[in-house]
């Protein structure tokens, strides 16, 4: 169970930080656009306990237009603007009771020095042979070897199974997948910029 709530956060870049011992660790900068609680679940109505996060921006000409979304996404946040990303967060029920709806929340809910999980979407790299996707070797140039050197070779057997096994891997889609990086440290905080500055790498572009 989370102790406290999360943000929705766009990758700006990545830089350095030294450490004490003058040791220079790889950061990612992110900026946290206004997040703004949408909604309340809890465990006697919904089963659970968990705060909605969505991203309102304070431009008018950048918000999602009601006009734009169906009705039921509109008595959806019909307490709030309709948001542009929402993200649920699984917190306690005693986190979730320090929140009402309407409440922006920032950069300034972590402390440095505060160990976190980022969630984000890999870098898509489209059709991808076996050779790229998964380090196959390929075939050498030699023993007759036929316009067969960045193939994957044989995917089955004979009349037993007589189908691809499930999980065989073969050419494909590659990235665009949402993975998570646990345990970064907090490095830095600028609630005045709407910056957070976490140690390491997180996937997406920036």
């Amino acid at each position: 169970m989370n102790q406290n709530i999360g943000l929705i956060a766009k990758k700006v870049g990545m830089t350095h930080a030294f450490s004490e011992g003058g040791i220079r660790r790889p950061a990612t900068v992110l900026y946290t656009p206004k997040c703004v609680v949408t909604a309340i679940r809890s465990a006697e109505k919904h089963g659970y306990t968990a705060l909605q996060v969505g991203v309102i921006s304070d431009d008018p000409k950048e918000r999602v237009k009601a006009k734009r979304v169906s009705k039921p996404v509109q008595g959806q946040f019909k307490e709030t603007s309709v948001p542009s990303a929402v993200k649920e967060f699984r917190v306690s029920a005693e986190v979730a009771a320090k929140y009402k709806v309407g409440d922006v929340v920032g950069p300034d809910i972590f402390v440095k020095g505060q160990r976190v999980d980022v969630q984000g979407r890999t870098m898509g790299k489209g059709y991808q042979g076996v050779v790229r996707k998964y380090g196959f070797k390929g075939f050498g140039d030699t023993h007759g070897t036929h316009e067969a050197f960045r193939g994957g070779g044989s995917i089955g057997q004979r009349s037993w199974p007589g189908r691809v096994m499930r999980g065989r891997k073969m050419s494909g889609h590659m990235g665009d997948q949402v993975r998570t990086v646990l345990n970064l440290e907090v490095l830095e905080l600028s609630p005045q910029e709407s910056k957070l500055v976490v140690s390491g790498a997180i996937p997406g572009s920036s």
